[in-house]
């Protein structure tokens, strides 16, 4: 990877920010299961980035 290619790519911290911003928001995944984002009992997530990014819970990942 080329210096200009690694400029590209921000830090981990703004991706947890973005989450940050989620917070006690809910969605139904892809799988069909329930996330609330910052509560601990929520289930965990997959994102699976292809053309059409899916998102589904840990338990119903292969």
């Amino acid at each position: 990877m080329t210096k200009a290619e690694k400029e590209k790519y921000e830090s981990i911290d703004a991706l947890k920010d973005l989450f940050k911003q989620l917070k006690g928001r809910k969605f139904v995944l892809d799988c069909g299961h329930h996330v609330t984002f910052g509560y601990f009992l929520s289930n965990n997530i997959v994102i699976i980035n292809e053309k059409e990014p899916k998102i589904i819970c840990t338990d119903c990942w292969d």
